[in-house]
């Protein structure tokens, strides 16, 4: 298998974009409650789906669809 030079540029890019973006936030956050909060400006709403998408991501699907094939739910 051959690695081009252009494919190399694909994670090359997200690298780059990810060190960016942290690089900006590491200026934002002064605190923790920065972090975890937006310095206690974020409503209640807000807070809320911001917990509920940090425990939705690619491996917790995959986990759930494995626990339903594994236990196989019963019929509604």
């Amino acid at each position: 298998m051959n690695i081009h030079p252009i494919d190399w540029l694909i994670p090359a890019v997200i690298v780059a974009l990810m060190i960016g973006i942290c690089a900006v936030a590491h200026v934002l956050n002064k605190s923790v409650a920065d972090f975890l909060a937006a310095n206690r400006m974020g409503r209640r709403y807000l807070l809320a789906v911001g917990q509920g998408m940090a425990g939705m991501g690619a491996i917790s699907i995959a986990a759930n669809f494995e626990k339903y094939y594994q236990a196989r739910p019963s019929a509604l």
